[in-house]
């Protein structure tokens, strides 16, 4: 599920064209990738002015889409993964 804002952007034909594994593969080359994705977002939610205005930080996205996920029954292993 995408946001429609997302879907204008045509984030989804970037993330399947492009051939590759992962959709932010760079992440995973980092020795943790939940701390890489976690500081670069907080870095571009800064760029864009949404520190500081009581915004959602990028953690708390995460453990809403574990949380959601969980209640889907996905397993552990797809929702570290995706994560």
């Amino acid at each position: 599920v995408l946001h429609q804002k997302l879907i204008e952007l045509g984030f989804h034909r970037w993330a399947t064209d492009a051939g590759r594994e992962w959709v932010f593969e760079d992440f995973h080359r980092a020795a943790a990738p939940a701390n890489a994705a976690s500081k670069r977002f907080q870095r571009l939610f800064k760029l864009w002015g949404l520190n500081g205005r009581n915004t959602e930080v990028f953690h708390a996205l995460r453990h809403t889409y574990k949380d959601l996920a969980r209640a889907a029954g996905a397993d552990e292993r797809t929702i570290a993964l995706q994560t």
